[in-house]
């Protein structure tokens, strides 16, 4: 089944205790709580990994463009 879906880790500190999870979310929730995200079924981020991203081709490509500018 395709989804676009994330897991948020809610052990954090910050996220306790739960009395309103939907309020949790939207007023105490960071971006750093996010541990997975799936987009169109396929998994794009799980546990601090970028699983469809090349970061050395994204920072050479970044360099390319930011050195061409100065």
């Amino acid at each position: 089944m395709k989804a676009d879906l994330i897991a948020i880790n809610l052990d954090a500190p910050h996220l306790m205790p739960d009395h309103d999870s939907a309020s949790l979310l939207v007023y105490a929730a960071q971006a750093s709580d996010v541990v997975m995200t799936m987009v169109d079924g396929c998994v794009l981020y799980d546990h601090g990994e970028f699983l469809t991203i090349d970061r050395e081709r994204v920072r050479y490509d970044l360099q390319q463009t930011l050195g061409s500018l100065f």
